[in-house]
């Protein structure tokens, strides 16, 4: 009974973790800077959900912090995301992007409402590169006692330069505790019901993106490889 307990405590748990709440969700979005364009898997494509990410966190009113890592050679922030309200657009060298100044809005995030392990803020993580930045930033969010974060990781809006690391680093964030999710289910998560005052603007997002697809006549690869065997 004890371990039928402790099992089903704990499933509770996870799920908890799961649940995304607008006033206590931070969107991270890593390095999708200029001169990557032609040198990753799927880029216009990962750029594409990132605006969907960005447009939907704007109209749920959840702030963003983006990464550039050593702008200086590897150009800024895309420009189709450059028109977004991020809290700061923050340079850095290191490869995570748990630096000290991302770490200070994140704490003043968590504080603003009661933070725990059955609490904890909720972090939607998207960007470059999987295997490199995404990996190291999930695991140290994941690692955090204080402030507690449940860490989302969008396998739609996840690249590498090489398409074969992407199942592996899915599988290997999965198993660290990370959850891994789409675009969409983000958003549809975030409202939680047609009724939602915000659920319009979030179809017509979601529908323009439909739109947008079709017209590029190219089907989207991104989730297929980063699920593959």
């Amino acid at each position: 009974m004890a371990v039928a307990s402790a099992v089903a405590q704990a499933t509770m748990l996870k799920a908890a973790k799961g649940v995304l709440r607008p006033n206590h969700t931070i969107f991270l979005c890593c390095d999708i800077q200029e001169k990557f364009r032609g040198r990753i898997f799927q880029y216009e494509e990962l750029i594409r959900n990132a605006v969907k990410l960005c447009s939907g966190a704007e109209k749920f009113g959840i702030p963003m912090i983006a990464t550039e890592q050593n702008p200086s050679r590897l150009g800024s922030t895309v420009a189709e995301l450059q028109d977004f309200k991020f809290e700061k657009i923050i340079e850095k060298m290191k490869f995570s992007m748990i630096i000290p100044q991302v770490e200070e809005l994140l704490q003043q995030k968590a504080s603003t409402t009661a933070n725990s392990d059955e609490n904890p803020l909720s972090v939607i993580l998207f960007g470059i590169e999987a295997h490199v930045c995404i990996f190291q930033t999930a695991i140290d969010l994941l690692r955090s006692q204080k402030p507690h974060f449940s860490v989302h990781v969008v396998a739609d809006a996840v690249s590498s330069g090489m398409r074969g690391q992407l199942p592996v680093m899915m599988r290997g964030l999965a198993a660290y505790g990370a959850e891994v999710t789409t675009t969409d289910c983000v958003l549809f998560r975030l409202a939680q019901d047609a009724s939602h005052e915000r659920f319009k603007e979030l179809l017509d997002i979601v529908k323009k993106d439909m739109v947008a697809v079709k017209e590029s006549k190219e089907s989207p690869k991104l989730l297929a490889a980063a699920m593959s065997s």
